[in-house]
């Protein structure tokens, strides 16, 4: 009974560091990308995938702006249909916009585009997925 025990215990082991490492790779291996037209990006604007909250994709993003301004947040879907716009207005704004989706083959395409509404110009961010298979194996004598 005993050695079934530690059978049992060493393959549940296993199998939760495999969990975890799937879980972490892909994690890390989504980016961000920022494109802003032809144009270099001058804008204090920074959008970052913060990981997963409650199981939902989640990103920061950042507008370091020393001064009161108003902004124009659009998240659209790789379809170009809009998901969720806001206004929002002050300095220095920090927003985290978690993306409603049951499967992360959803979120790629995704953009975040940010338009500064007193000069119009407008930052977009494209969400870019990429999945890698992780493998750990474990030899013990």
């Amino acid at each position: 009974m005993y050695s079934k025990f530690n059978v049992m215990k060493k393959a549940m082991n296993n199998y939760s560091k495999m969990a975890m490492v799937f879980f972490a790779a892909i994690a890390m291996t989504i980016s961000v990308n920022s494109f802003a037209g032809t144009e270099t990006n001058t804008s204090n604007a920074e959008l970052k995938f913060v990981g997963t909250l409650n199981a939902l994709p989640s990103f920061q993003l950042l507008l370091n702006n020393s001064t009161s301004a108003e902004y124009l947040v659009v998240v659209k879907n790789n379809d170009k249909e809009v998901l969720f716009s806001e206004k929002l207005k002050g300095e220095m704004i920090s927003r985290v916009y978690k993306l409603d989706s049951k499967e992360f083959d959803l979120i790629d395409g995704t953009t975040f585009e940010v338009t500064n509404l007193a000069t119009n110009k407008t930052n977009t961010f494209k969400v870019n997925k990429v999945v890698k298979e992780v493998v750990d194996v474990t030899v013990s004598k």
